[in-house]
């Protein structure tokens, strides 16, 4: 999508993200919203192209995306991503997403559920 894009120039950064390195959902709380919202908390791989135009893994960590959608989608697609996730359905919790920096931090409960179901253990060759 970002091809021929100068990535440094936008700060975006590029990651690759499987559907199975989902591990946790936030909802918010928008039954007064003009439109739903919600978060994937998942896992992902930094990478960089060498100079040989090699892809080289640089990094692992976790993210949260925020993903907004036409008012009574969420159910939908949060069932969709529950279906094909290959662990089961993927821990979830409602709360105001505006309120703080929730958006941003997780709670430690999030950041212990991601370190006890990493299949990659902070290696990230193992990512690729």
């Amino acid at each position: 999508v970002l091809s021929g894009t100068n990535l440094d120039k936008y700060m975006l950064s590029q990651r690759v993200s499987k559907h199975e390195d989902i591990f946790f959902l936030r909802e918010h709380n928008d039954y007064d919203e003009p439109r739903d919202y919600f978060l994937i908390h998942h896992r992902y791989c930094s990478f960089n192209e060498t100079e040989e135009r090699e892809i080289e893994f640089i990094e692992y960590d976790f993210f949260a995306t925020s993903i907004f959608c036409e008012k009574g989608k969420k159910k939908f697609i949060i069932d969709k991503l529950n279906d094909y996730h290959p662990y089961g359905n993927i821990p979830s919790e409602k709360i105001d997403l505006f309120s703080g920096a929730v958006r941003f931090f997780p709670p430690e409960d999030v950041i212990e559920l991601e370190a006890k179901t990493s299949p990659h253990r902070d290696d990230a060759e193992k990512c690729s």
